[in-house]
């Protein structure tokens, strides 16, 4: 197999006694000129390695003890990463496929360990909303609401917050250090700032905005903060409302 002529757009290949022709793209061009139109496998060290199934461009990948299966769009990316040797560009590859995978886990994780210690207070839905203290939501967008009135058919209402931006977050699962991303990293920050919605009872545009059932209560949690008492009282005094 031998690559006959290298286009902008295409390779041109003498192949079983024809010519056929190829996209010109770093994975063709190494799957072409090294591995003569077989299987790529690659070995970076022993905790990094990757072998070509029997379609082209899906890879089953391994880093350290995990496995997965990388698909067709991030072939260039592997076949850059091996044709420069570099194993901090696989092992950054591996990590963004492993959270694309396994986020609803991750997300959980973040949510149980940060926000659900006295109680479960923030859960997410099927179609990736976060829902804090059944009165406030967070969509899959950014985009925060506050709980409307109950006779009304809309449930939620649109509200408009300032959440403190946080910087770049890196979590553990399952021993592997992730970095969320930075749509995630918004929704985050909205839900800290409704999951802590007392400590915002000076924010007028915020407060303004809430139904007033919900703002009430929102104040009277603040004057329990006020008096010094914890996290934990609030919600029980939320659960007491509730029932």
């Amino acid at each position: 197999m031998i690559i006959v002529n290298e286009r902008q757009k295409a390779l041109i290949i003498y192949q079983d006694g024809k010519m056929i022709s190829k996209i010109n793209d770093e994975y063709n061009r190494l799957k072409y000129n090294k591995y003569d139109g077989n299987r790529i496998f690659y070995k970076w060290n022993d905790d990094n390695e990757i072998s070509e199934t029997y379609d082209d461009r899906i890879f089953n990948a391994n880093h350290k003890d995990k496995t997965l299966q990388i698909h067709g769009g991030h072939a260039n990316d592997i076949a850059s990463a091996i044709q420069s040797h570099d194993v901090e560009l696989f092992e950054k590859l591996f990590k963004e496929c492993y959270y694309v995978f396994h986020k609803t886990q991750i997300i959980e994780g973040i949510i149980n360990n940060t926000f659900n210690r006295f109680g479960k207070r923030v859960r997410q839905t099927r179609n990736r909303q976060f829902i804090i203290d059944e009165r406030f939501m967070v969509d899959e967008h950014g985009v925060a609401h506050t709980g409307n009135d109950s006779k009304k058919k809309n449930k939620w209402k649109f509200l408009c917050i300032v959440a403190k931006r946080l910087g770049k977050k890196i979590v553990k699962h399952d021993g592997i250090e992730i970095t969320l991303d930075t749509k995630m990293v918004e929704i985050m920050a909205k839900v800290n700032f409704l999951y802590n919605a007392e400590y915002h009872t000076n924010d007028s545009v915020f407060m303004n905005q809430l139904p007033s059932k919900i703002s009430s209560q929102v104040k009277r949690e603040a004057e329990i903060l006020a008096s010094k008492k914890s996290q934990k009282d609030i919600f029980e005094k939320r659960n007491e409302e509730v029932v």
